[in-house]
């Protein structure tokens, strides 16, 4: 009769127990809700009336640590879970946060400023699959991929934009950005302003990869003449970039004629510079690209232009300029060297 009287007692006293502990109350702060990958994510549990917790930081990784650090090796947004467990663990609470993984890219420096060219870039520093990066912007702030944009390659790692098409003496806001399978990120944004006039005697059309020498071309036409020389062949010219005054001087040096395109850029003295030269077929191509296109340089909208490329001893590389008109646009064909068409200059700095 003893031992029933004691186990009874020993029940209740067990089932007052337990019913009278405390419902254990999941809380937790973290370091940051917003961090680039590989930066660590640090923990602290704040719950109450716990004696031990779970943590699942929805990565597929766990810890059962009080106040754990994590380092997330892929970039996405993740809900982070504690649970917090009574003594007999037969109670238990749970708190979440929402933590969001950032691809890790800066904004260069702005460099090479001038009244329609810039120079910048980033670095993707860690990340999953980059498929495309480059540099955005804008003239209000924080700009995306929907403003203006450079595409400079894929991957992780530094990479140089090169920005044309800017308005004299304004400022523009800029930042890197890197896309990878589902989303894009951006870096700090930074600010700078063109300079106004020219630049190195005319506009920036091309920038090399020293992002110290380029290409600037005239800041209007040097009127209009022929190819010269129909059924000469010159022989040895480029459609390279850089080819352009080697093919200027290959021209002057087999045709004697007044009045041709080659001759009319040679004999150029402009915002004193003397060394113009007729633009390769490359060369022209990028004027079409980052000057006229954009609306810069006052090109004409209905016409051709003469490059320095030879396409046989009858007919020399023209492109034709027809943005917004009747015609097909930047179309590469053979023009008679004895037709009359438009000339811009250019020279290297």
């Amino acid at each position: 009769m003893k031992n029933k009287l004691f186990t009874l007692v020993l029940l209740t006293t067990l089932s007052i127990f337990y019913s009278c502990q405390k419902e254990p109350t999941a809380s937790f702060t973290v370091s940051s809700t917003s961090v680039n990958i590989g930066e660590t994510v640090t923990f602290t549990n704040t719950s109450k009336d716990a004696n031990s917790c779970l943590w699942d930081f929805g990565d597929g990784e766990t810890s059962i640590t009080e106040s754990p650090s994590h380092i997330y090796d892929s970039t996405g947004t993740f809900t982070v879970t504690l649970t917090a467990f009574s003594k007999d663990v037969n109670k238990k609470d749970i708190a979440t946060e929402i933590i969001k993984i950032n691809l890790s890219i800066t904004t260069l420096s702005v460099t090479f400023i001038t009244p329609n060219s810039a120079l910048c870039g980033g670095n993707v520093k860690e990340g999953t699959t980059v498929t495309s990066r480059g540099v955005c912007w804008n003239k209000t702030g924080n700009p995306t991929i929907s403003d203006n944009h450079t595409t400079d390659g894929s991957g992780i790692g530094t990479f140089t934009s090169r920005i044309y098409g800017l308005t004299p003496f304004t400022t523009y806001y800029i930042r890197a950005f890197a896309t990878n399978t589902t989303e894009t990120f951006y870096g700090p944004l930074m600010n700078f302003t063109t300079t106004n006039g020219t630049c190195e005697g005319g506009i920036v059309f091309y920038i090399d990869d020293t992002g110290q020498h380029g290409l600037v071309a005239a800041t209007s036409d040097q009127s209009t003449g022929t190819w010269g020389c129909y059924e000469t062949t010159i022989g040895g010219t480029s459609d390279a970039v850089g080819t352009g005054q080697t093919n200027t001087t290959a021209i002057l040096n087999k045709c004697n004629e007044a009045g041709i395109a080659a001759r009319i850029c040679d004999d150029l003295i402009l915002n004193g510079y003397s060394d113009w030269f007729l633009p390769s077929k490359n060369e022209l191509e990028l004027i079409h690209q980052n000057l006229y296109l954009r609306g810069i340089g006052d090109f004409a909208y209905s016409d051709n232009y003469w490059s320095s490329t030879e396409q046989s001893s009858k007919f020399g590389w023209i492109q034709q300029f027809f943005h917004g008109v009747s015609g097909v646009d930047g179309v590469w064909c053979g023009g008679n060297k004895g037709n009359i068409e438009r000339i811009r200059a250019v020279r290297a700095f």
